[in-house]
């Protein structure tokens, strides 16, 4: 409904994207200094786009003609931003910052939701605040989890 298409066209997109998501977890094993991500994208039209650092054409080429496949070029792996994420992760918990974090795979970015972004760049060792792809964002508050009633046996 969302995407306006018949039930067939939603069962063909499904299992597309699940086949985009087996060949992104195959580039990222096979591929990590030059696999930057894949997304689906809905509209205008229905197309994987799968990134990489160099040679985007002949990187997806040697895995896939699928013409719903395109490929583009992004300026950082997949593997240096994950690395990345875990490093901003590992130094704001460790300072007790409440955080959240995500990849943002078109933009080739990691975006860090925290309350105080000043506090949380005071707190990150100088390599990982100057990085121009880390971008902080200023968020009120954090999901809270609940844990299940627990029965009184």
């Amino acid at each position: 409904q969302r995407y306006q298409v018949s039930p067939p066209e939603a069962q063909r997109r499904l299992t597309l994207a699940r086949q985009a998501g087996l060949l992104g977890q195959r580039l990222e094993r096979e591929r990590p200094g030059t696999f930057s991500g894949l997304y689906v994208e809905h509209q205008p039209e229905f197309r994987v786009i799968a990134q990489f650092t160099s040679n985007a054409r002949t990187e997806l080429a040697a895995y896939t003609d699928n013409p719903i496949y395109i490929a583009r070029s992004a300026p950082r792996s997949l593997a240096l931003l994950l690395a990345v994420n875990r490093d901003i992760a590992e130094q704001l918990q460790q300072a007790g910052l409440e955080f959240e974090s995500a990849l943002d795979i078109k933009s080739s970015e990691v975006n860090v939701y925290v309350r105080d972004p000043e506090l949380a760049l005071q707190r990150l060792p100088q390599r990982l605040s100057a990085m121009g792809f880390v971008k902080f964002h200023t968020t009120t508050g954090f999901p809270q989890t609940t844990s299940p009633a627990q029965s009184a046996d």
